[in-house]
Order: structure tokens, then sequence, then C-alpha cells
């Protein structure tokens, strides 16, 4: 088919058509693909996991007493060299 540029009828014809054809081809191409969940025995154990750490206190509140009692106490002695080598060991992780 010959197309003259000229014929601006000619052109929104075939524009035209081709709009059609197009949306025609979008409309008759059905959707094959699905979503899909797959639960399994690893996602159970994990939730129990995730259960029980929040039921875990985040201290030690028997360790946190004897601290306390100690320093008011005056007999918690507290090692400057294994603080700083805390503090190195933490900051190079």
């Amino acid at each position: 088919m010959k197309i003259q540029l000229n014929d601006v009828a000619s052109v929104q014809a075939v524009t035209e058509r081709s709009s059609k054809q197009i949306s025609s081809d979008v409309v008759a191409t059905p959707r094959t693909t699905t979503d899909r969940a797959t639960l399994n025995a690893d996602s159970a154990s994990v939730q129990a996991l995730v259960t029980q750490a929040l039921k875990t206190p985040d201290t030690q509140q028997g360790k946190v007493d004897a601290i306390r009692q100690a320093l008011d106490a005056g007999q918690y002695q507290i090692d400057p060299e294994k603080v700083a080598d805390a503090i190195i060991s933490q900051q190079s992780k």
C-alpha cells in the first residue's frame, strides 16, 4: 500500500486501522500468570522462634541486681584495660 504524506485522510485512516489492530491484540491476549504463596514447616519454625524471642527479657535482671548491689557496697571492681579491649573489639566488628 502506498501512502502519500500529502493526503491527510489516508494517513488518518492508516493510523486508525493500526491503533484498532493494536488494541484488539492487547484485548485478545489473556493473562496466564498467577500469584502464589507457599508456606512450609520453616515458616512455622521461624514464627515459633520469633514468639520465643519476644517473650525473653532484654536484660538478665539477676545479674543487674547483683552488680547494682556490689556498686552500692563499693565492692565492684572495674578493670579499665578490659573495658578498653571490649570497646576496641566492638568497634572492629
